[in-house]
């Protein structure tokens, strides 16, 4: 969980990139350099010539030389002992690009009608490690994610809590993301006025170039079984025409597994699919492989949600 206020951080930390997995707020993050886990660093003990032993009796000068000593470690405490330059480097270097789920939870249609409901987005994924780690990788961390979406509370305003308000927000849940290099899965039959509000959101936040979001994935129940390709071209033209990546899955349900949600959700990644990609999709094939979305041929993939962190 990531939270608006974000106190006491340390202010250099072991190598190990892990983060409030327990989602704790950061001002409950330790103090001191801890060492977390998560990464594994092998470490190659050397012997000096008087600590060499002898070779025992049994091993002749045809033998295969011994295996050298492997101890498994879980931190490097001498990190905060490297240059910042060099620090800094690591961190940037454990930013990859992700593969981020949004879903939205379906409100009585009378929501819309009486209080013109605006869809908030909700996620599982996890933000990077690297911004709950120690200040010094936050910093980084913030400066390569700049997108910065606040998710809507776990239960919106419905027809059997007209209480609550349907604007309101979940302010210690944001979601941080690359427009550049994350890829955004939305999940079930997401309509194209949420998507393009989204989209619109994603192209004010690029202060950059304005471009916005460069790689989307959408599952096939929001595409039309008749006509689908169709719709994609004229969305090529106009709404996606920025798209850099555009990928069709077949995970159909509106939000994601249970057993993953029951974990406190984790990363997903997309993969190639296995057997069965004609059918409904052979709409979606021209010039000897799939039609062209936004900037590129558009991709067939497999979602798949995992556990924890994916770098």
């Amino acid at each position: 969980m990531d939270t608006d206020t974000h106190t006491a951080l340390p202010n250099h930390a072991s190598l190990s990139l892990t983060a409030d997995r327990d989602n704790k707020p950061h001002n409950q993050l330790p103090h001191n350099n801890f060492a977390t886990t998560g990464a594994v660093t092998v470490t190659i003990t050397e012997l000096s010539p008087s600590e060499s032993p002898t070779m025992p009796s049994s091993i002749t000068a045809s033998s295969p030389p011994p295996a050298a000593t492997v101890h498994v470690a879980t931190n490097f405490p001498l990190f905060p002992l490297l240059p910042a330059e060099l620090r800094l480097q690591i961190w940037r270097h454990s930013f990859h690009p992700r593969v981020i789920e949004l879903h939205t939870r379906r409100a009585h249609y009378v929501d819309y009608l009486q209080h013109d409901y605006a869809a908030r987005w909700q996620s599982l994924s996890l933000n990077p490690a690297a911004l709950s780690v120690c200040s010094e990788s936050r910093a980084a961390a913030q400066s390569h994610y700049t997108a910065i979406l606040p998710l809507a509370a776990s239960a919106p305003h419905t027809i059997t809590n007209p209480n609550r308000d349907p604007t309101d927000t979940d302010s210690d849940r944001v979601l941080y993301l690359n427009l550049a290099n994350d890829t955004i899965v939305l999940l079930g039959d997401v309509s194209f006025a949420n998507l393009n509000t989204l989209l619109r959101w994603c192209r004010a936040q690029d202060t950059r170039d304005g471009i916005g979001l460069r790689r989307l994935a959408m599952s096939a129940v929001a595409v039309p079984h008749q006509g689908g390709a169709r719709m994609l071209r004229a969305l090529a033209q106009t709404t996606f025409r920025e798209i850099e990546q555009f990928v069709l899955f077949r995970y159909a349900d509106r939000k994601p597994p249970d057993k993953w949600a029951g974990m406190g959700g984790g990363s997903c990644v997309l993969v190639e699919e296995g057997e069965g990609v004609e059918g409904f999709y052979v709409q979606f094939r021209e010039g000897g492989g799939w039609m062209v979305v936004g900037k590129r041929r558009m991709e067939v993939l497999e979602l798949r949600f995992v556990e924890g962190w994916t770098c």
